[in-house]
């Protein structure tokens, strides 16, 4: 599945190998949040496959550059948000429901 997401994106096969093998040693080596994505998604893939044409478009030189960039700057965000939603649900009284993403209220 790496291996189609890769030539989606545009960026090649060997492109989603890696970042397959990437994604892998991260999660392995961070462990799982209810926030890590630990395989790639259909929602992504779209995004990242605009971020790469619209970069590589303006600039073909530096194209993959800017949209590497551009993706872990995202994540990197994410991750930085991660505790404003923690906090949020905590001080509205919600909970999660063990192992999913499912938000419900406390009694």
């Amino acid at each position: 599945m790496a291996l189609a997401f890769g030539i989606a994106s545009g960026a090649g096969a060997a492109a989603g190998l890696w970042g397959a093998i990437l994604v892998g040693f991260f999660a392995a080596l961070f462990g799982g949040t209810p926030s890590l994505i630990s395989e790639p998604t259909g929602p992504m893939t779209v995004i990242v496959t605009a971020v790469i044409a619209a970069t590589t478009a303006s600039d073909p030189e530096n194209g993959l550059a800017m949209a590497f960039t551009v993706v872990m700057l995202a994540g990197l965000s994410s991750r930085c948000l991660y505790p404003v939603s923690e906090f949020a649900h905590s001080s509205l009284n919600l909970e999660r429901d063990s192992g999913r993403d499912t938000i419900r209220t406390a009694p």
